[in-house]
C-alpha cells in the first residue's frame, strides 16, 4: 500500500488536539492556583480537605491534580458529584466537575459551566468568576467555537482592570494570545504573550509557566520558528512532568512528535526516522495512559499506525485509534482512522469492498451529524478511490464501471458542496485547489493513466470533470478578485442567500462541539438541511433571473456531441489540463492531458507533468527578452511536447486553433511555438484565440455576437494622478507612442472613436462612459499585477474624481457594461499575472470577461511603446476593414513577422474570448492619405467642371 508519509498526514491530524488539549488544561490548573510541591495525594485526601475547609480551592484542586496525575477523572468526577449533591449551589464544584468532563470528553461541561459562572457572579466573587470565564473561553476555543468565547474574555477583561489582578490579568494574556493565535492574528498573540512575560518569569505559578509555554509555543510554530517551538514544548513538557500532571504532559509530547515528523519532511520516513519518532511516541502514548489522556491516546495511536509497515498490525491501530479518539470527543481524528481503515480492508480482504463501503457510509453519517462537511466530501473521496482501485486491480465490469462512475460523481458533488456552502466574499484562492488532486485522480483513471485505451463514454466523462474543474478554479479567482457574481439589481437575493451562508456555518460549527445535547443536535441538523434547501432554491432563482450569476455562478457544461457540433470545420480546440502524475504522498495524481475536438471528433493525447512543464515554460518566457531569436529553441521543444502529435492528427485545412491552457501553459505564448528551430511560427500559419474554458467558448459559439458599433473608446497616456498612483509608475511613466497609437486606431476605424489622453484618461471617465455607444474599449496605460498574497491586479489611470485612486481593478473592470465588447488592453502584462496552482494566472483580461466582454486582448508580458503601436496600428487597418477579431489579430501577427520584429513584439499578446466578434457596418479604413488623396481628387474635379462651364459660355 502507498501511503503519505508521517508529516503529511500528520499536518492536518494533531494539530487542533496538541494546541487545544495544552492551552485549555494549563488554564484550569494555573485558575485554581499554583500546583502542590510533589506528589499530589489521593481522592480520599482531597475529600477530606473539601470537608474540612469547604470554601477553599485547595481542596478541590486537588481533585485535578491526582485525575491529571494518574487518570482518574471518571473517579474524581463521581466523588465531586457526591459533594455538589449535598451542596447543589456549591460554584466550586461545579466549577470542578466541568473541568474534569472536558478531560472525559461528553458533553455536560457547557451546563457545568453556565452555572459555576452564574452561582460565582449571585455570590459576589468575581476572581472566580473570571477564571471560571477564561476557563471556559479556553474550551470553547479548543471546540472552534472562538467567536462564542468573546463575552467571556471581555468580562474576565474588564474584572482584571477593576480589581488589578495580577495573577488574573496573566491568565488572560494567555487566553486572549489563544484567541488571537485561532483567528489567524499570530502577530497580535505574539505581542499578548511578550506583555505576560515578565510576570510569569518572576511571580507566575508553576501551571502558569507552563500554561504560557504551550501557547508560545503554538505561535512560534505558526511563524515557522520550529527551533523556538519545539525549545517551548520540551520546557513544558518538563514542567508537567515535574509537578506529576501526565494530563497535560502528554499533549506537550505530543507537539513534540509533530515538530520533529516536520523536520523529517514529505515522503515516508526512513528506519531511522520511524525509530526516532517510534521512540517520541512511545513517551507521549504513557504520558497520555498514564495522566486518562485519552484525547492524545487516540492521536499517538493513528500517528503511530503511519509509521507501522505490518499491515495487520496497522489495521489493529486504525481501529484502537478510532475508538479511542471518539471516546476523547475527537470526532476529527476518529474519522480520519476510519477512512484509512476503509483503505486497510479493501487491501486485506479484496473479494468482499462492501466492507470498507460500509465503514465508510458510518464515517460519513457521523460526519454529516457533527456538521463536518469537509470529512464527508473526504469519505466520498475514499469511496470513490476504493472503487476504481478495485476496478483496476479485480477486473472492469459493466456493473462495476457503473458504481465507480455514480461514487465518482458523489464525490464531486460534496467538494462542490462543501465550496457552495462558503460565502463568496473573500474566499482565497487556494481554497478549492485543495481539492483539484481528486479531478486529476478521476481524469487519469478513466483516460488509462496506467494503460488501456479510453472508450467514449470514459473521454465524456473526462472531459465534463476537466470542465468543471475549470469552471470552479475560475470561480475561486472571481472571488479571490473581489469579483461580484450578480447584477447590483439583484443585491437583495445575494444578501439573504450570504445570510443563509453564515447561518450554515455557523450551524456547522455548533455541531462540532461535543458539548451539544442530543435533542439540539438533532435541531441543528434539522435546520442545516432547511437552510441548504433555502439556499439551493435562492441560486436557483438566481441563476433564472440573473445572467450575471448564471454565467459566473453556474455554467453549463456541454456534452462532447454538442462542443463537436460547434466546432467549425476549419477549427480545432485544444484544451489542457495540467496535473501531476503521482503526488507527494505516492498516490496517483492523474497526469496531464490534451483534449482535441473537431467537428469528426474528440481525440486525447498525454502530454507532460506539471513537475516539468512548469520550468520549462518559465524557461521559455524568459528567453524572448533577449530579442535575439534565442526562443526558437524553447519553441520547438514545447511544440514537440504540446502539439506535434495532435497537431499531426489534425484533419486537412485546420485554419484557426482555439487553445485552452491550463496551469503554467498560462505563460506560453503559444503562436510562437514552431515545429523547428527555423521554421515558421504557429501564428504565421494559423489564427491562434484563446478561451477561459471549452464551457464559456461553446456558450459563445452558439450565441451569435451582437452588432457592435464601429466606433471605439480610447483611453491613452493617462496623466499623473495622485502622489500615492505617481509612486507606482515607472520613473519614466509617460507613454509617448499612447497617443500615436490612439490617432492611428481612430484612423483605422474611419475616424469613430472619442480620444481621451492625459488627465482626460481618467477611472472617473471610463466608469462613468456610456460603454454600450462604442464596440471597443482600448487602454493604452500602464498596468500592475498582483501577488500570491492578494490576487488584485489593475490599470494606471488618472483619478478624475474625489474617492478614486487611479487604479481600475479587477473587480472594478467587471462592473463596467461591457456586454459583448471588443476590450483592448495596451499596457504592461495585462494578462499574465501570479501564478497559483490550478488555474495559472491572475488577470486583468478576467475581469473585463466577468464584465460581459466578448472579447479581450492582453499582453504576457511588457510591451514597448512604439511597438504596440505598430502592431495596433495593422490590427485596426482589418478591424475597422470588417474582418473578425481573430482574422485582424492574426494579420496584425503576421505583419509583424514579415516585418521581421521580434518575436517579443508581437507574441506575447493573446486574444482572449470569441474570436467571431466584428464591427457592424465596418467601412473601409480610410487613413489620411487616402483622405487627402480624395481631396486633390475632389478638387480636380471641380476644376474640371468649372473650364468646361468656362467654354460653353464662350460657345
Amino acid at each position: 500500500m502507498s501511503r503519505a508519509g508521517l508529516a503529511v498526514v500528520v499536518a492536518g491530524l494533531l494539530l487542533a488536539g496538541v494546541h487545544v488539549g495544552a492551552g485549555a488544561a494549563a488554564t484550569t490548573s494555573a485558575a485554581l492556583g499554583a500546583a502542590t510541591a510533589g506528589p499530589p495525594p489521593g481522592l480520599d485526601a482531597c475529600a477530606a480537605r473539601v470537608a474540612a475547609a469547604p470554601d477553599d480551592d485547595a481542596g478541590y484542586r486537588c481533585f485535578r491534580d491526582v485525575a491529571n496525575r494518574d487518570g482518574s477523572h471518571a473517579g474524581a468526577f463521581a466523588r465531586v458529584e457526591t459533594i455538589l449533591a449535598a451542596d447543589p449551589r456549591n460554584a466550586l464544584a461545579l466549577w470542578t466537575l466541568a473541568g474534569l468532563d472536558t478531560a472525559l470528553g461528553s458533553r455536560r461541561a457547557q451546563d457545568l459551566y453556565d452555572k459555576a459562572i452564574a452561582a460565582f457572579q449571585e455570590r459576589g466573587e468575581a476572581l472566580r468568576e473570571a477564571r471560571a470565564r477564561l476557563e471556559w473561553a479556553a474550551v470553547l476555543q479548543r471546540a472552534g467555537r472562538t467567536a462564542e468565547s468573546v463575552p467571556h474574555v471581555e468580562r474576565a477583561r474588564a474584572i482584571a482592570t477593576e480589581t488589578g489582578d495580577e495573577p488574573l490579568a496573566a491568565d488572560l494574556a494567555v487566553v486572549e494570545a489563544w484567541q488571537a493565535f485561532r483567528s489567524g492574528d499570530y502577530s497580535d498573540a505574539e505581542t499578548g504573550l511578550a506583555g505576560a512575560k515578565a510576570f510569569i518569569d518572576s511571580r507566575g505559578s508553576t501551571a502558569q509557566r507552563a500554561g504560557w509555554l504551550s501557547a508560545e509555543g503554538a505561535v512560534a510554530w505558526a511563524r515557522a520558528r520550529h527551533d523556538e517551538s519545539l525549545a517551548a514544548y520540551k520546557d513544558e513538557a518538563r514542567i508537567w512532568g515535574e509537578i506529576g500532571n501526565r494530563y497535560d504532559q502528554a499533549a506537550a509530547l505530543a507537539n513534540i512528535v509533530l515538530l520533529s515528523s516536520q523536520r523529517i519532511g514529505r515522503g515516508d520516513p526512513s528506519d531511522e526516522d520511524r525509530r526516532v519518532l517510534g521512540a517520541l511516541l512511545d513517551e507521549a502514548t504513557a504520558a497520555a495512559r498514564a495522566g486518562g489522556n485519552v484525547r492524545i491516546q487516540g492521536s499517538t495511536t493513528l500517528y503511530r499506525a503511519q509509521l507501522t509497515t505490518d499491515i495487520p498490525a496497522q489495521r489493529a491501530l486504525y481501529e484502537q485509534a478510532a475508538e479511542l479518539s471518539a471516546r476523547g470527543g475527537d470526532t476529527s481524528n476518529s474519522l480520519v482512522a476510519m477512512r484509512f481503515l476503509a483503505e486497510l480492508l479493501v487491501l486485506t480482504d479484496p473479494r468482499d469492498p462492501q466492507r470498507s463501503r460500509r465503514l465508510l457510509a458510518e464515517a460519513s453519517a457521523m460526519a454529516y451529524d457533527h456538521g463536518d462537511l469537509e470529512s464527508v466530501a473526504r469519505c466520498r473521496i475514499t469511496d470513490a478511490n476504493l472503487a476504481w482501485r478495485f476496478g483496476d486491480e479485480q477486473g472492469w465490469t459493466a456493473d462495476r464501471r457503473r458504481q465507480a462512475v455514480e461514487l465518482l460523481d458523489r464525490a464531486i458533488e460534496a467538494i462542490e458542496a462543501l465550496r457552495d456552502l462558503q460565502a463568496d466574499d473573500g474566499v482565497r484562492a487556494e481554497v478549492f485547489t485543495r481539492w483539484l488532486f481528486f479531478y486529476n485522480r478521476m481524469l487519469g483513471h478513466l483516460l488509462g493513466a496506467g494503460g488501456g485505451t479510453p472508450s467514449r463514454d470514459d473521454i465524456a466523462k473526462a472531459f465534463e470533470i476537466a470542465e468543471r474543474r475549470r469552471a470552479r478554479v475560475l470561480l475561486e479567482r472571481l472571488d479571490a478578485a473581489g469579483i461580484p457574481l450578480a447584477d447590483p439589481s439583484h443585491a437583495a437575493d445575494l444578501a439573504a442567500r450570504h445570510e443563509l451562508l453564515d447561518e450554515a456555518a455557523r450551524l456547522r460549527v455548533d455541531l462540532s462541539s461535543p458539548f451539544l445535547a442530543d435533542a439540539d443536535r438533532a435541531a441543528r441538523i434539522a435546520r442545516l438541511e432547511a437552510v441548504a434547501g433555502e439556499e439551493a432554491a435562492l441560486r436557483a432563482r438566481l441563476t433564472a433571473e440573473d445572467p450575471r450569476f448564471a454565467r459566473l455562478r453556474a455554467p453549463v457544461i456541454p456534452s462532447l456531441d454538442e462542443v463537436e457540433a460547434a466546432v467549425g470545420p476549419d477549427e480545432a480546440v485544444l484544451a489542457f489540463t495540467i496535473g501531476t502524475s503521482v503526488t507527494k504522498g505516492g498516490y496517483i495524481g492523474g497526469g496531464s492531458w490534451l483534449f482535441v475536438h473537431t467537428p469528426g471528433g474528440t481525440r486525447v493525447y498525454r502530454v507532460p507533468d506539471e513537475e516539468a512543464l512548469g520550468p520549462e515554460t518559465a524557461l521559455f518566457a524568459g528567453l524572448f527578452e533577449s530579442r535575439d531569436g534565442a526562443e526558437a529553441t524553447g519553441a520547438a521543444r514545447l511544440h514537440d511536447d504540446l502539439l506535434r502529435v495532435a497537431l499531426d492528427d489534425l484533419p486537412p485545412g485546420i485554419a484557426t486553433l482555439v487553445v485552452v491552457p491550463d496551469g503554467p501553459l498560462h505563460q506560453v505564448p503559444f503562436a510562437a511555438l514552431r515545429p523547428a528551430p527555423g521554421a515558421v511560427p504557429l501564428g504565421a500559419r494559423c489564427v491562434v484565440v484563446t478561451a477561459p474554458s471549452v464551457a464559456t467558448w461553446r456558450g459563445w459559439r452558439i450565441e451569435a455576437p451582437g452588432e457592435l458599433p464601429a466606433a471605439a473608446l480610447v483611453i491613452a497616456d493617462p496623466g499623473a494622478g495622485d502622489a500615492e498612483t505617481a509612486t507606482i509608475r515607472d520613473p519614466n511613466g509617460a507613454l509617448p507612442y499612447a497617443r500615436r497609437e490612439a490617432r492611428l486606431a481612430a484612423a483605422g476605424l474611419g475616424g469613430r472613436a472619442k480620444i481621451l489622453e492625459g488627465a482626460k484618461a481618467s477611472e472617473a471617465r471610463v466608469k462613468g462612459a456610456a460603454l454600450r455607444n462604442y464596440g471597443v474599449l482600448h487602454v493604452a496605460a500602464h498596468a500592475r499585477l498582483g501577488d500570491r498574497r492578494k490576487a488584485e491586479a489593475f490599470l494606471l489611470l488618472h483619478p478624475g474624481a474625489t474617492g478614486e485612486d487611479g487604479r481600475l481593478t479587477v473587480a472594478e473592470a467587471s462592473a463596467l457594461d461591457l456586454e459583448g465588447r471588443i476590450v483592448v488592453l495596451a499596457a504592461c502584462r495585462s494578462a499574465a499575472g501570479a501564478f497559483l496552482e490550478g488555474e495559472g494566472v491572475q488577470s486583468l483580461a478576467r475581469g473585463f470577461l466577468a464584465g460581459g466582454a466578448r472579447a479581450v486582448i492582453g499582453s504576457l508580458w511588457p510591451l514597448r511603446d512604439d511597438e504596440a503601436a505598430d502592431f495596433f496600428n495593422a490590427f485596426y487597418h482589418d478591424l475597422g476593414g470588417g474582418e473578425t477579431v481573430a482574422h485582424a489579430f492574426a494579420s496584425a501577427q503576421r505583419d509583424r513577422i514579415a516585418a521581421g520584429a521580434p518575436a517579443a513584439a508581437w507574441a506575447g499578446l493573446v486574444l482572449v474570448g470569441d474570436g467571431a466578434v466584428r464591427l457592424a457596418h465596418a467601412k473601409p479604413a480610410v487613413y489620411p492619405g487616402t483622405i487627402a488623396a480624395i481631396l486633390a481628387l475632389l478638387v480636380l474635379a471641380g476644376v474640371a467642371v468649372l473650364i468646361r462651364r468656362r467654354l460653353r459660355a464662350r460657345r
